[in-house]
């Protein structure tokens, strides 16, 4: 399995509230660089440790020119963090993604079901109006 997280979903720890902090994982990293976007700030990072194999990815990272183990986050713009410093970076954990390895497909979405829907019953014919008794003749 591989698990993915989306930059959007990584945000500057210190700028959350606390019951967001509360439910976010966080991890330190250290900043390569920033790219202020006007709305929004790119942080990129290295991750540690060896990075996820798979044949799909190996053919992304080859067509980005993105190392295995370069990272994004995109955080608010109050970020303060410069290049060289770390940081705290937090993510929801109900946001990531898990992948199998060698389908490449997403685990966390349920498959379209390939089953055809049963038919609906034909509908019924309007019931014949009900005629109320009559009461009897006096």
């Amino acid at each position: 399995m591989i698990v993915g997280v989306r930059p959007e979903h990584l945000e500057n720890a210190a700028l959350i509230d606390t019951y967001a902090r509360i439910r976010a994982l966080t991890f330190e990293v250290k900043v390569d660089f920033v790219e202020s976007l006007g709305a929004d700030k790119y942080v990129h990072f290295k991750s540690e440790g060896a990075g996820a194999q798979a044949a799909q990815l190996a053919e992304l990272a080859a067509d980005s020119g993105v190392g295995e183990n370069e990272c994004v986050a995109r955080v608010s713009t109050e970020s303060k963090v410069a290049p060289g410093q770390t940081m705290q970076l937090a993510f929801d954990t109900s946001k990531i993604a898990i992948f199998d390895a060698d389908t490449g497909r997403n685990l966390t979405i349920a498959p379209a079901s390939q089953e055809t829907p049963a038919p609906s019953p034909a509908p019924e014919s309007p019931a014949a109006p009900v005629t109320p008794p009559q009461p009897p003749a006096e």
